[in-house]
């Protein structure tokens, strides 16, 4: 592993199934942190290798956030990450590591 390609950003959830983190095939994820920012108490529901579907996998209600890193013992998903929020007013603040192989 020669590089490390790093994404701090924030998106808006749908209230539709949508990827927010592509399926990584020539490396190895080493760090996400998935924070949910709304502050209208709006929920986010996450799917890794799926659509998200309402109220189901890895629910994050406002101020919550799910961490997936390296460094805590096992390798982090590298198969696509879905989210779907309860309006389409939800946000998600998103931080990610990828260590890239070359």
């Amino acid at each position: 592993m020669d590089n490390k390609l790093i994404r701090n950003t924030t998106l808006t959830i749908a209230a539709t199934s949508m990827r927010i983190s592509e399926a990584v095939y020539n490396g190895q994820r080493a760090v996400l942190i998935l924070k949910n920012t709304s502050t209208g108490g709006e929920i986010i529901s996450l799917a890794i290798g799926q659509q998200a579907v309402a109220n189901s996998g890895l629910v994050l209600k406002q101020g919550e956030t799910m961490t997936m890193a390296k460094d805590s013992g096992y390798n982090p998903t590298n198969q696509d990450i879905n989210a779907i929020g309860s309006a389409a007013t939800a946000t998600l603040a998103i931080y990610e590591e990828i260590e890239v192989y070359n």
